[in-house]
């Protein structure tokens, strides 16, 4: 997914999936290619699957961010997205980069801006001390679009 062969990926989620039906990260890696080519009520039926299987902290966050961040207003509802990131445990919720990047996207979403900036700020640090800096650029393009006091919206397919 990171090289951008979505469709490539899909083909290689979906024999996961198929030959091993119980395993967590294929239906949420699937989930997220479904997102990215526009057919985001089949990820949001994956992904309500995979977190009814599992209760994976980075499933509930995959979930978060498409209901968050998704390009079709219709299944867009930070409402949902922050009951569903709620589910995770307090103490990694609080100190994880990419669950303070959910939990930013989720405020921007609201239109709780100061709260979006705090915790993408909080994600920067987290990804900083990791050494994510694929993440913390990205985390930082966000932060400059909530200080505007703009959402983050995934791009249509397509899109760039």
């Amino acid at each position: 997914l990171e090289d951008g062969k979505v469709n490539e990926a899909h083909e290689q989620f979906a024999q996961v999936v198929l030959y091993i039906p119980s395993g967590a990260s294929a239906l949420a890696g699937l989930a997220e290619c479904l997102q990215l080519q526009g057919r985001s009520d089949k990820a949001d039926a994956l992904f309500s699957e995979a977190l009814r299987k599992f209760q994976d902290p980075d499933i509930v966050n995959g979930y978060a961010w498409f209901l968050a961040t998704c390009p079709d207003a219709n299944w867009r509802d930070p409402d949902k997205a922050m009951g569903i990131l709620k589910q995770i445990p307090e103490d990694r919720l609080a100190s994880t980069c990419y669950y303070q990047g959910t939990l930013a996207a989720i405020f921007a979403a609201q239109g709780r801006y100061n709260d979006a900036v705090a915790a993408a700020e909080r994600a920067i640090a987290f990804g900083l001390e990791v050494g994510d800096n694929p993440f913390v650029a990205g985390t930082r393009s966000r932060l400059d679009l909530y200080r505007a006091g703009r959402p983050y919206v995934l791009p249509m397919p397509g899109e760039n």
